[in-house]
């Protein structure tokens, strides 16, 4: 009995592990997507985007900031991820390539930002990890740390 225990234990811990690794990967591809993908935007657009006028936003209704950082996530991947790539795309289309790269574009076009192309990344990088791991939780975790990262960046570069 012991000894299925902690075979039990084990087999949990190397699954959180590759999670991680996983996570962690999919952090940097989410970085390096934001990056690449927003130079075009930086170049071709005449309009200077201030970040410190959105952070300030956030940051000036804190309420704004909790459904940024908490409830954005929560709803963006069990809609995006979960149901409509999942549960309705892959199922209709049935190819994961082609499902994924509709459920990204609806996910950029649902931030209302002129930078489509980053969000289509990032949309891409969350289906892979969903597809890795199988666990909305895993994605869900993923999307809170990233957001919360660039808002953190974003209240760094302010000061």
């Amino acid at each position: 009995m012991l000894s299925l225990i902690l075979i039990r234990k084990n087999e949990y811990l190397t699954k959180i592990c590759r999670h991680l690794k996983i996570d962690l990967g999919a952090y940097f591809l989410l970085i390096i997507s934001q990056i690449i993908l927003s130079l075009p935007i930086m170049f071709f657009n005449n309009k200077s985007t201030n970040l410190s006028d959105k952070t300030n936003h956030y940051i000036d209704n804190y309420w704004l900031l909790i459904i940024a950082l908490l409830i954005s996530p929560i709803i963006e991947e069990k809609l995006f991820r979960e149901y409509l790539w999942k549960k309705v795309l892959m199922k209709h289309i049935k190819n994961i390539y082609i499902s994924a790269l509709l459920s990204s574009m609806l996910f950029s076009l649902a931030h209302l930002s002129l930078n489509f192309l980053p969000f289509v990344g990032n949309g891409l990088v969350f289906c892979w990890v969903y597809h890795k791991t199988n666990s909305i939780i895993n994605n869900i975790f993923l999307h809170f740390i990233y957001n919360t990262s660039l808002v953190t960046l974003a209240l760094f570069l302010m000061n």
